[in-house]
């Protein structure tokens, strides 16, 4: 036919309507195909063969019967025309037009509670955020917006679980607009943490105004706009700026906690370095704790030793150490020496530089014999391997080594060949255990005495060594051994009058003590024999102090203040008392 003709039933009667361009080859043959037709306006309620076109087709078709916003209106009716109506509202020309039928669609879908509906009119109408803000506050109230963001809630958590972290999203921008919205209205930070964890990684791009602006989110504390704003990273891969949020924190009570427990779950080698780095200049963090953490995350073990090798000496050491204790001993020894030398070498360049100026040189050092014991602590099993390598600039810390090694011997050469004078070396002492100076400062002395032909001088020295407050614990006549033989007598003897004296006073100290503890065990011994020795007596007159009533002839038992009692009344009171 030259002017196909469609057959309607519509209220039981049959209609022809004039399509123009449409074969009944197009919309299928039957009669029982049923169009509601009402003016212009067509609705897809009941089931027609022209809905089961293809949308351009059909988009088509129906531009050349109605207007685009007639159209529009056709395939809104259905919901699962919604793509289709958004297409042809988006080609009018009138974008002003387009946006208020758009809006106007969107507000019926809200009444009747289709949310995601009215998403995608929203979203197609290219909103702002703080225009959907304040249209949906416009269309709910308080009870009703509730509820609206509850079933959304639930499609879009329906949406996230479903889609993988590689899956492209048709209704990202919706979801994006839902995430905002949730910001805004739902009172409940933890949901809206909830959907970001479970968008298994799908990025957000809107911003992050809903979370750091309060006027965006009034309902959001500042503490819970900082948490969701680092989740909000996290589910982005924006692990470098979730990080410095935490780590600048003002709610977070221990911030570089909570860092360390994130970077247990990255892979980024870059990231973990800048922020380990960061952690452990904290004034209290425990560097323990960030060793452990290091060895926690999900990095390869080659990664880890070079993220620990780059910073400080102390925290390598530390690293080194807990992988030395976790068995690693075989691997790991030539690595303690070849850390060990390279971290001598920088100290001893950071001393040298004529162009460092910094105050710290101490410190710096101070470091390095931290981190140089942490490696003889965690049993190098070759020490002389590293204290053949300590240079003479740093002979205390020589010294101290030496110590450590229990050789007292050597330390008291190293301290009697760069001190300058007793006061010194005292103090030095002072800072050790009482086992540790008693043995040091008889090693001292006996290095003075062994110096004293070549400078009597060295005698008086010995003998202030005794008198600077170890006296009581420096073994004399061990020290004596280190005299040379030739030495004359006049030589030493302001230093054997100052040891006889050390020596009778310890003598006289212990006789003493001795004494004192045999009279305490004499006078004990009286006590227990004047005790048990007592005389009791007893007069027909004696009365039990429990009852009050005679003894007589009863057993009875006598307390060390002369009262007595039946022995009866003491076992009742006894029992009465358990």
């Amino acid at each position: 036919k030259q002017k196909p003709e469609l057959r309607i039933v519509l209220f039981g009667k049959s209609t022809a309507v004039d399509l123009p361009g449409i074969s009944l080859a197009h919309v299928g043959a039957s009669d029982t195909e049923v169009l509601r037709i009402h003016g212009l306006m067509y609705s897809s309620s009941c089931t027609a063969a022209i809905l089961w076109w293809p949308q351009d087709r059909r988009i088509g078709v129906i531009r050349q019967t109605l207007s685009l916003e007639a159209a529009a209106d056709f395939f809104s009716e259905s919901e699962h025309q919604v793509d289709a109506a958004l297409a042809l509202l988006l080609d009018l020309e009138d974008k002003s037009k387009s946006r208020a039928i758009m809006e106007g669609y969107a507000r019926e879908a809200l009444r009747n509670e289709k949310h995601e509906e009215a998403l995608k009119y929203l979203s197609g109408a290219d909103y702002s955020f703080l225009e959907l803000v304040g249209l949906f506050n416009e269309t709910f109230s308080d009870r009703t917006r509730q509820t609206a963001f509850a079933s959304l809630w639930a499609d879009a958590m329906v949406s996230a679980r479903g889609r993988g972290a590689a899956a492209v999203d048709p209704d990202e921008k919706a979801d994006e607009t839902l995430f905002g919205l949730l910001c805004m209205s739902d009172r409940r930070i933890e949901r809206v943490a909830e959907l970001l964890r479970a968008r298994n990684g799908v990025s957000i791009d809107f911003g992050e105004n809903a979370l750091t602006n309060p006027q965006l989110s009034p309902n959001f504390s500042a503490e819970s706009r900082e948490e969701c704003t680092i989740e909000l990273l996290r589910s982005n891969g924006e692990h470098d700026r979730a990080l410095s949020v935490i780590e600048q924190s003002l709610f977070i009570p221990k911030p570089w906690k909570q860092a360390l427990s994130y970077i247990e779950n990255l892979s980024d080698e870059l990231t973990i370095a800048k922020h380990l780095a960061l952690v452990t200049r904290t004034h209290d963090a425990d560097l323990a704790m960030v060793v452990r953490s290091l060895l926690n995350s999900q990095l390869t073990a080659a990664s880890k030793l070079a993220i620990a090798k780059k910073q400080d000496s102390e925290f390598t050491a530390l690293y080194i150490n807990e992988l030395w204790n976790q068995g690693e001993r075989v691997k790991l020894e030539r690595e303690m020496q070849n850390l060990f030398v390279g971290s001598l070498d920088t100290t001893l360049q950071s001393i040298d530089d004529p162009a460092n100026q910094k105050p710290d040189k101490d410190l710096r050092r101070e470091v390095y014999t931290n981190m140089f014991s942490s490696l003889l602590d965690s049993g190098l099993d070759d020490p002389e391997f590293a204290v053949e390598r300590i240079p003479d600039q740093l002979w205390d810390k020589r010294a101290r080594v030496l110590l450590g090694l229990r050789r007292y011997g050597e330390v008291a050469k190293v301290l009697v060949e760069h001190y300058a004078n007793e006061e010194m070396i005292l103090l030095f002492c002072a800072s050790l255990e009482p086992s540790e100076n008693s043995k040091l400062v008889t090693s001292l002395v006996e290095e003075y005495l062994s110096k004293c032909a070549d400078d009597p001088s060295n005698a008086l020295t010995a003998e202030n060594l005794l008198g600077g407050g170890f006296t009581g614990e420096a073994n004399v006549a061990e020290a004596l051994q280190g005299a040379p033989d030739s030495l004359q007598i006049g030589v030493l003897h302001r230093f054997l009058v100052t040891g006889m004296s050390i020596t009778n006073a310890r003598v006289e100290a212990a006789q003493s003590h001795a004494a004192l503890l045999k009279a305490e065990q004499l006078i004990v011994q009286n006590e227990l024999f004047r005790e048990r020795s007592a005389s009791i007596s007893l007069s027909p007159s004696s009365n039990c102090s429990i009852c009050d009533r005679r003894i007589g002839d009863s057993v009875f038992a006598s307390y060390n203040d002369g009262s007595k009692v039946h022995y009866a009344c003491y076992m009742n009171s006894t029992e009465t008392a358990t």
